[in-house]
């Protein structure tokens, strides 16, 4: 007999600035970037389309995707012209953009 199992949703979240001297570390004083479209790349071609999910960046440059089922994400950001991202160099650190 098999024990019961439960598959618990899991969750990525995020914080989205303007990293001013290139640490890739939110230090203070460095601009929050709110209002920018974070979303889940499903087919990885750096493209947002119409069936993936997308969240906007709060005040403070952060977002979330909550009640996620288990797997693998690519998390990507539709980056304003002038704007280049910077980070993440590894999987699970957060983002940083440069003008």
């Amino acid at each position: 007999m098999l024990e019961g199992r439960r598959l618990l949703a899991g969750q990525i979240s995020g914080q989205l600035w303007q990293d001013l001297n290139s640490n890739s570390i939110a230090d203070a004083g460095e601009l929050r970037l709110s209002g920018w479209c974070v979303y889940l790349d499903q087919n990885r071609d750096h493209v947002l389309s119409n069936n993936e999910v997308s969240t906007t960046t709060d005040a403070s440059g952060a977002y979330a995707f909550p009640n996620l089922a288990a797997g693998s994400y690519f998390v990507s950001t539709v980056t304003p012209l002038g704007w280049q991202v910077l980070a993440p160099v590894e999987p699970g650190k957060t983002r940083s953009a440069s003008r």
